[in-house]
C-alpha cells in the first residue's frame, strides 16, 4: 500500500481522528526517508596514479553518492597469485581502515621495492561500507642500488706524518661520503694481503662527495696498506684496489740558540749641543748595540761642587728614567736661568 506524501484529513474529522492521520503521515514519510539511506555503492576505475620503488599512489571514481565519508584500502602480495585475479593469494588486508576524508586518492608509503601488490578499495558512509572495487595489479619499481666501488686510488702527498689519498669517484651523482680503511704491512712483503693484519676503519663515513682524504694519523717510517668505499643512501660499496703507502722518517729539528740579552754598555761622547735660559739640549755615542730601546737621562746641582767633579755634590736624580727612543739626543726643559 502506498501513501499520499500530501495526505490531508477530512475537515469532518474529529480531534481524536485528526490527531491519528496526522501521526500516520509522519510514520509514512519517516519510514520512506529511511528507505532512501543506503551503504554506498564500490568504488570504480582504481588505478595507479603513480609507482616507485617505496610507494604508491592510487585513485578511483567516487560511487553516485554525495554523503561518502571515507574510504577503506585493502592490499595483498601477489606471491602465489600469477595473474592477480585471486587464485590461490593471500587474503586482503586493510592497509588504511578509515581515510576519513572524500578525497578519491591515497598513497602507500609501506611497499616493498620490487614487489607486487593487488590493491581493493571500499567507500564508506553513515550507514555503512560498499562492496569492494576491482582489482588493482601493481609492481614496485626496483630500489636504488648501492654504488659500485671508488677506483684508481693512490696517493697525492706523503709525509712523516700524513698520507693525502685521492681516487676515482664510482660515476654516481648519490655519494655521500667515503668509508676509508688502513692497516699495516707487517708481515706482508708485497702488499698484497698475504699474512697480514686485518683492515681496521680509520673513517666511518667522510660525510662529504669528496674523492680525497689525508690520514695525520700515521707514524713516520711505516708502511701502511689503504682501501676506500663509497657510501650512498642505498649503502656501501665494494673496497677498492689496494694502496701501498710508506711514510718517510721524520726531520731532524734544527736547534738555533740565541744569544742571551746582556746589559748595554755605556754611552760615550756626552756633550751640551745647545744651552738657553730655560732648556740644555744633550747628544752622545750610542755603546754600539743595535737592542737599545732608550736612555736614561740623570742631572744634579753643581752647589758646593766648584769643579764639577762630584765631590761634595748631592746625588744623581733621574730626569727621564727612559726616553723610550734609540735616539743619542735629549733635551731638559726643567732647568733654571743662572743655574
Amino acid at each position: 500500500m502506498r501513501f499520499n506524501r500530501s495526505l490531508v484529513a477530512p475537515t469532518s474529522m474529529g480531534p481524536k481522528a485528526l490527531l491519528l492521520a496526522s501521526v500516520c503521515a509522519l510514520l509514512m514519510l519517516g519510514g520512506e526517508a529511511q528507505a532512501q539511506a543506503v551503504a554506498p555503492a564500490a568504488p570504480t576505475g582504481l588505478t595507479a596514479a603513480s609507482v616507485s620503488h617505496d610507494s604508491v599512489t592510487l585513485s578511483w571514481d567516487e560511487p553516485e553518492d554525495s554523503s561518502i565519508t571515507g574510504y577503506r584500502v585493502l592490499r595483498r602480495s601477489r606471491d602465489g597469485d600469477e595473474y592477480g585475479d585471486g587464485e590461490g593469494a593471500a587474503e586482503f588486508i586493510a592497509i588504511e581502515d578509515d581515510t576519513r576524508t572524500s578525497a578519491t586518492t591515497y598513497t602507500d608509503d609501506s611497499v616493498t621495492a620490487w614487489t607486487r601488490y593487488v590493491y581493493r578499495v571500499k567507500a564508506i558512509n553513515s550507514v555503512g561500507t560498499s562492496g569492494q572495487s576491482g582489482y588493482l595489479n601493481v609492481e614496485t619499481a626496483a630500489g636504488p642500488t648501492p654504488p659500485a666501488a671508488p677506483t684508481g686510488l693512490t696517493a697525492s702527498s706523503v709525509s712523516h706524518d700524513s698520507v693525502t689519498l685521492i681516487w676515482d669517484d664510482p660515476g654516481n651523482s648519490t655519494i655521500t661520503g667515503y668509508q676509508v680503511l688502513r692497516r699495516s704491512r707487517d708481515g706482508d712483503e708485497y702488499g698484497d694481503g698475504e699474512g697480514a693484519a686485518e683492515f681496521t676503519i680509520i673513517v666511518e663515513d667522510t660525510g662529504s662527495s669528496a674523492a680525497t682524504y689525508t690520514d695525520t694519523s700515521v707514524t713516520p717510517r711505516t708502511r701502511y696498506v689503504y682501501r676506500v668505499k663509497a657510501i650512498n643512501p642505498s649503502g656501501t660499496s665494494g673496497q677498492s684496489g689496494y694502496l701501498n703507502a710508506e711514510t718517510p722518517e721524520a726531520p731532524i729539528p734544527i736547534v738555533v740558540e740565541t744569544p742571551t740579552p746582556t746589559v748595554p754598555l755605556a754611552p760615550t761622547g756626552l756633550a751640551v749641543s745647545t744651552t738657553t735660559h730655560d732648556s740644555v739640549t744633550l747628544t752622545w755615542d750610542d755603546p754600539g748595540d743595535s737592542s737599545i730601546t732608550g736612555y736614561q737621562v740623570l742631572r744634579r746641582s753643581r752647589d758646593s761642587n766648584k769643579y764639577g767633579d762630584g765631590l761634595g755634590a748631592e746625588e744623581f736624580t733621574a730626569i727621564a728614567d727612559n726616553t723610550g727612543t734609540s735616539t743619542t739626543t735629549y733635551t731638559d726643559t726643567s732647568v733654571t736661568a743662572r743655574t
